[in-house]
């Protein structure tokens, strides 16, 4: 059966941008090098919540707006677990940039969509957070057709709670994959130095900040909430 014209969605409200920073945050800047080097590829940043990863996600988003490189972001839902609301959703998000489509048929808008990525001479930075939504084999394969026509100059970066079902392992062999994980998402000693050293706590010795950093492991939402119970010390 031929596909039939879909509405537009509506989008809920923030969908299109990042979550507003938290004045206690800090930058990820090794991190955020590491995402730089990672141009024409896919980045995955794969853990349990708490890790930072949105928070990762929207600084290099930041990053990129204010160097003028163009980017979107799409948070992710269950209702995009359909691969018709999936492409709106993204065109709505590329809609700002000049990339807005207005076919009206999926395999049309998907055609569409993925034309004006590989053809944009700038290159495009794509968020696409809380992919652990998605499980539909179309909205997948759509990620994954996203992923390999990415533009020498674009970049795709995917959070997630969990592993998705798309081609990582010839990604990884086309050099074209950056993965963190859990155990490079935690802060490192210094960043937890720099946590735990901001106004407002009781300054702590050198052997405290290194327990508290090899307690909770670098998790940062372990650091905030004993960063919660300095703050009530004297």
């Amino acid at each position: 059966m031929p596909d039939q014209p879909s509405s537009q969605p509506t989008l809920a409200p923030g969908k299109l941008a990042p979550p507003r920073a938290h004045p206690w945050q800090i930058a990820r800047t090794e991190l955020l090098e590491r995402l730089a080097t990672q141009i024409g590829g896919v980045v995955l940043l794969r853990a349990a919540p708490g890790f930072g990863k949105t928070t990762l996600l929207a600084q290099y988003l930041a990053r990129c707006r204010h160097s003028g490189r163009p980017a979107i972001w799409l948070n992710l839902d269950r209702n995009d677990n359909d691969l018709s609301r999936l492409l709106r959703a993204l065109a709505a998000a590329l809609t700002p940039l000049g990339l807005g489509c207005d076919a009206k048929t999926d395999d049309a808008l998907a055609w569409q969509t993925l034309d004006g990525l590989a053809r944009h001479p700038a290159g495009i930075v794509i968020v696409l957070d809380e992919m652990e939504h998605l499980t539909d084999p179309a909205a997948l394969d759509f990620i994954s057709r996203l992923a390999s026509q990415l533009g020498s100059h674009s970049q795709l970066l995917l959070g997630a709670r969990h592993l998705p079902a798309l081609p990582w392992h010839r990604w990884r062999l086309q050099g074209r994959l950056l993965e963190l994980d859990a155990s490079e998402l935690g802060f490192s000693l210094e960043e937890t130095g720099r946590f735990l050293g901001r106004d407002g706590l009781p300054v702590l010795a050198a052997a405290d900040v290194h327990l508290l950093h090899s307690k909770t492991e670098g998790w940062v939402a372990s650091l905030w909430l004993a960063s919660l119970s300095l703050a009530r010390q004297s």
